[in-house]
């Protein structure tokens, strides 16, 4: 999806202010625990999780990173809503081409009542079942988080 600055800068960046973006795994390189974690640590990203059944699975929870909301504290946080912490009012602090995937998924709405949507496959459960290999990375990068 390509950015549409014009879009979003009439809206203010509602989506933003109300939830903070999902990182898929292939968004972070290099994949490693000391990328993450010094994500982590300079409090632009947290852990985060889906409580529920997945296919295949069954009943779980699984953990995801995603961007921290401006009022998250800590290595991992609940999903609670709350405006990203690379809002600005000039917009992201971040280039597109950075953004989680969630962000730039993101199909923004050119009507004042109409709500920026999701296409298919771009979703909570979804960045759940991509980081189903990595439940022991993040596992591990929360226990060192909330060792400091």
């Amino acid at each position: 999806m390509p950015e549409q600055n014009d879009i979003c800068a009439r809206c203010g960046g509602q989506c933003c202010k109300g939830f903070p973006g999902i990182y898929w795994p292939e968004d972070i390189r290099p994949l490693t625990e000391q990328t993450i974690g010094t994500m982590i640590t300079d409090k632009i990203a947290c852990v985060d999780w889906w409580e529920g059944s997945l296919p295949n699975i069954g009943e779980s929870e699984i953990r995801f990173l995603r961007a921290r909301a401006i009022n998250d504290h800590g290595a991992i946080v609940g999903s609670r809503g709350g405006q990203c912490v690379h809002l600005t009012e000039n917009g992201c602090t971040l280039a597109y081409a950075q953004r989680p995937r969630e962000c730039r998924e993101l199909i923004p709405r050119d009507k004042e009542d109409a709500k920026c949507v999701f296409p298919a496959g771009v979703s909570k459960e979804a960045a759940a079942v991509a980081w189903l290999p990595y439940q022991s990375l993040l596992k591990s990068i929360v226990q060192q988080a909330e060792k400091r």
